[in-house]
């Protein structure tokens, strides 16, 4: 295997494990010092996060059913094929596509790494808290004990920052095509598209039950 293909294959996550890290401790620094602000917020994204996760899920498996696999531009060929002149800024747009598409195809955009690694750390996260220990009886009645008092923040924090990431990948329909075509043809780091595409609907369809176990008892008291 090449250098360029290893690094197809292992995209580097340094830099969004880094803004997660940040993320996650701003909010858990956040509960402990603005808890009054933070817990309203996070009861907030919850109530709102149970739609949002409908659609995007419903959007999410429709465009991916509907839109047709795209391959990457293809500078040499698509300049042949199209009758592209040979003025220097036809060249430079039609190489920017191709660098573009082959980011998209490597896993090498920054939404899609940090949606991946937000998702991973955030799954971690409700599995350590654990369904039973953020029951409505601690966060709304007697109020959470420390741990989940600061995990609540990190989740909320983490919450926000991921519909940030996750935009580029629900309404952008070449990276949806780009990245089919990837998996299709086995091509580029397609593994870690796969990876991505089970890990964030996992953690939307996780959360949007956590937060139905949570408010439903106290709204249909």
């Amino acid at each position: 295997m090449t250098a360029i293909s290893a690094r197809l294959e292992s995209p580097t996550l340094r830099v969004p494990a880094l803004l997660v890290a940040g993320t996650m401790v701003l909010g858990a620094v956040a509960s402990v010092f603005a808890g009054v602000v933070v817990l309203p917020i996070g009861v907030g994204i919850a109530c709102i996060g149970i739609p949002y996760t409908a659609v995007a899920l419903v959007l999410w498996v429709l465009r991916r059913a509907l839109i047709t696999p795209l391959a990457p531009a293809d500078e040499a060929a698509d300049g042949a094929a199209d009758g592209v002149t040979d003025a220097q800024s036809d060249r430079d747009a039609l190489a920017d596509q191709a660098a573009y598409d082959r980011k998209v195809q490597a896993f090498g955009l920054f939404s899609q790494r940090a949606s991946l690694v937000l998702a991973v750390v955030l799954l971690g996260l409700l599995v350590l808290v654990g369904l039973g220990s953020i029951g409505t009886s601690l966060i709304v009645s007697s109020g959470p004990a420390f741990p989940v008092w600061v995990l609540a923040g990190s989740i909320t924090a983490g919450a926000i920052v991921t519909i940030a990431v996750n935009m580029p990948q629900l309404y952008s329909g070449r990276i949806m095509a780009l990245e089919r075509h990837a998996v299709a043809t086995r091509t580029g780091s397609w593994r870690w598209i796969v990876v991505g595409w089970i890990a964030s609907p996992l953690m939307w369809v996780a959360y949007s039950a956590a937060s139905a176990g949570l408010l439903l008892p106290s709204i249909l008291r």
